[in-house]
């Protein structure tokens, strides 16, 4: 009968429609998970970023680590935000309060290299891998040499975007930071 068999064709169709929506349906509904589970992980990230803020830190060292992994975490929650699905007040939440633990502990980054001896760690590792390139008996020992002083230039460009970066009240004191990882960069080259 052909009436039967447009019948069954429109049900086949319909069927296969109703599978493409069930479909689409699950894979949107796998997408809002994963959306959902990486502001969750963001937010454990920025709330541990946030229960390290008041550590008292002692060294140069200490300071790039963190200020990178507060860098990481911005450039991460920027990238979550124009994820799908994601919520964007929740990430701009997490973002806000992950710059304003960033600025405070650039804020006393600065003020750490104030010190006389904040610095001499990094002029003391371009020195020995100075020393080491010029004692260097093959060209891989002073290919590693150079490598350790590029290494120590990039923590020092660390420091110095992120100084020259803040709004300091203190020009002064900013300026002389500044002109002091300017030597160290000039001593790196």
């Amino acid at each position: 009968d052909p009436e039967a068999t447009a019948l069954a064709e429109q049900v086949r169709r319909l069927g296969k429609t109703a599978g493409q929506i069930l479909d689409e349906f699950a894979a949107v509904t796998a997408a809002r998970k994963v959306a959902y589970d990486a502001v969750q992980q963001a937010a454990a990230d920025v709330a541990a970023f946030r229960s390290d803020a008041g550590i008292e830190l002692r060294d140069t060292t200490a300071f790039i680590d963190r200020l990178t992994e507060g860098s990481v975490l911005l450039g991460r929650l920027g990238a979550l935000a124009e994820q799908p699905y994601v919520d964007a007040a929740a990430v701009e939440a997490l973002r806000v309060d992950a710059t304003a633990l960033h600025g405070a502990l650039a804020e006393r980054t600065l003020e750490f290299l104030t010190r006389d001896d904040a610095l001499r760690p990094l002029a003391d590792e371009i020195a020995a891998a100075e020393a080491d390139a010029g004692s260097a008996a093959t060209a891989d020992a002073a290919a590693a040499a150079g490598t350790r002083i590029g290494d120590v230039g990039q923590r020092i460009v660390v420091l110095t975007d992120v100084v020259g970066g803040l709004e300091s009240a203190d020009a002064p004191t900013k300026t002389g930071v500044l002109a002091a990882l300017a030597d160290l960069l000039a001593r790196r080259n």
